[in-house]
């Protein structure tokens, strides 16, 4: 695969993560073993996201490896700017917009770091 694509990669798969969170997150409403609505964000939306980046940085790990604090960037910029818009375009409320974005950021501090010590070795 040629290296000009990468980028498109990344951001095709962080646009497409963003209908896969709203999907993750409905499924783990539906199967949670407790009542995640108590508190949505530390029992359902970080949890989802966590999963979720996961997923993703496994799929793009051979992607990473060329220029990590390249592309891993640009997927958390794409994919955090994108879940904002839509949540926007359904009219959430502010807070849940920043919770959002709390727990991507989160997810995505986490699972990169893991990356990018993998890649120092």
């Amino acid at each position: 695969m040629k290296k000009f694509i990468y980028p498109i990669l990344i951001i095709l798969i962080a646009l497409v993560s963003v209908g896969m969170s709203e999907m993750l997150l409905i499924r783990w409403l539906d199967v949670a073993p407790l009542d995640v609505t108590a508190n949505i964000f530390l029992y359902g939306i970080l949890p989802t996201q966590l999963i979720l980046v996961a997923i993703t940085t496994g799929l793009l790990f051979k992607v990473y490896k060329f220029k990590p604090y390249v592309y891993m960037p640009l997927y958390f910029a794409v994919y955090l700017c994108a879940h904002a818009f839509e949540l926007n375009m359904f009219l959430n409320p502010l807070r849940d917009i920043a919770l959002y974005a709390a727990a991507i950021l989160i997810a995505c501090t986490f699972w990169f770091y893991l990356a990018s010590r993998i890649y120092s070795r």
